[in-house]
């Protein structure tokens, strides 16, 4: 979630149990989530119903793209050797420059009783739709 949290930073987090009871996820909500065994803190970006499409990296939802304050890295993936070191370009404009490829998903919709989420550290992050019941709690920021 860095650049909004760094590494061992203090903040608050409101449990699921604490929420009010009609609470609903709001977007741009950072919460904690469970995933694959794994707690991890998010962003909210897709709520129930809306359309996203991820096209050379920037998030669509419902066919606007995400005016995102946050982040303005686009999704990509970092390619690597079998040594799990970074590809660079060897030549050319791009010389030295680590070699990335930009995610496209068709678009689908969030289904109800879920989010979309994904981390600020656009280029490295978990993101996906998941549960809201998976949260288990809200940040305060």
């Amino acid at each position: 979630m860095e650049p909004t949290l760094s590494h061992n930073q203090w903040t608050l987090m409101l449990k699921k149990s604490r929420f009010p009871e009609n609470w609903t996820p709001s977007r741009f909500d950072v919460v904690g989530i469970r995933h694959d065994e794994e707690k991890l803190c998010k962003r909210i970006i897709g709520l129930p119903g809306d359309e996203l499409e991820i096209k050379e990296g920037y998030i669509y939802i419902n066919n606007k793209i995400l005016a995102d304050q946050f982040k303005e890295e686009r999704i990509c993936d970092i390619l690597v050797d079998e040594n799990n070191v970074p590809l660079r370009f060897w030549n050319g404009p791009k010389a030295g420059e680590i070699v990335v490829e930009y995610t496209s998903e068709q678009h689908f919709i969030v289904p109800e009783g879920h989010v979309w989420v994904i981390g600020d550290n656009r280029d490295e992050s978990f993101y996906g739709v998941i549960s809201i019941h998976n949260i288990f709690g809200l940040f305060v920021l």
